[in-house]
């Protein structure tokens, strides 16, 4: 199979990093693109914000409201993600996608996800808890962390190419590079983007032998489901595809700024 990498090079892209603005934990290490100081990496996580809210509003994801009035799809949790993107010759972002690693005392109530469980009927919540209880378990026992996955917005002429598909593998890697985890995402039956990331190894969340139904979410206007990943486990046919942007990866480790920045630049990004 060919390498990733080279598809995407084929097509005049390239693949990029945007770490956190807040590096949580205790590394000393980052991985992805370099900035000089807090207002340029306000402006990389702006311009992704930005990208998204347009492919959204778009494709009827959200309402054109939901945008700030510098066209931004702004969320507080962008600044602790990392942001996998595509790139064309013009370094104008083509695809987006943001996966997060959760510190490891984290519980159910810190997940982005969290969101989505409380918008649904109370029946199905309950069937969210457990599934993701019995997960948060078994990350503590296997001594993984929780992540997860989300923010997927590719230009609609890539939608549908293999290259757009390759975001997720990424994210993939990069949990492998950063620590393994097992991974949460709410997904879209839009555009088949459940579909997808099920058949590259994710699965349907699971209680009591029960399968999480598909349920509509209202605020986003379609059909959604809870999958889980395990980072340790991609689908078999895939391993190699992960493992080459794994190599790619790693070669953009850096000493991370944020002991020197600290605090203060989560403080900056929120006012």
């Amino acid at each position: 199979m060919m390498n990733p990498l080279y598809q995407i090079h084929a097509l005049g892209l390239e693949l990029t990093v945007i770490p956190p603005l807040f590096q949580s934990g205790d590394s000393d290490c980052v991985i992805g693109e370099r900035f000089s100081s807090i207002t340029e990496h306000l402006a990389a996580v702006s311009e992704v914000q930005r990208f998204r809210g347009r492919v959204y509003v778009e494709d009827g994801a959200i309402p054109a409201g939901e945008l700030d009035e510098e066209g931004r799809h702004y969320q507080e949790f962008d600044f602790e993600n990392y942001h996998l993107c595509l790139r064309d010759a013009e370094q104008r972002i083509r695809g987006c996608f943001r996966l997060r690693l959760h510190e490891q005392a984290a519980e159910i109530p810190d997940l982005k996800l969290h969101e989505v469980i409380e918008r649904m009927p109370s029946g199905l919540a309950a069937l969210c808890y457990g599934a993701l209880t019995s997960l948060f378990e078994l990350s503590r026992r296997q001594r993984v962390r929780i992540g997860e996955v989300g923010g997927w917005a590719v230009d609609e002429e890539l939608r549908h190419h293999r290259a757009s598909t390759l975001l997720p593998f990424a994210a993939w890697s990069l949990y492998q590079s950063l620590g393994d985890a097992i991974v949460f995402a709410s997904a879209t039956m839009r555009h088949r983007s459940s579909t997808i990331l099920k058949r590259i190894g994710g699965f349907a969340l699971i209680h009591r032998d029960q399968q999480l139904p598909a349920f509509m979410d209202h605020f986003h206007g379609c059909e959604m489901e809870l999958l889980g990943f395990d980072s340790r486990r991609p689908h078999p046919k895939y391993e190699g595809i992960v493992a080459d942007l794994k190599r790619f990866l790693l070669t953009k480790v850096h000493p991370t700024s944020a002991p020197k920045w600290g605090r203060q630049i989560q403080e900056e990004a929120y006012a």
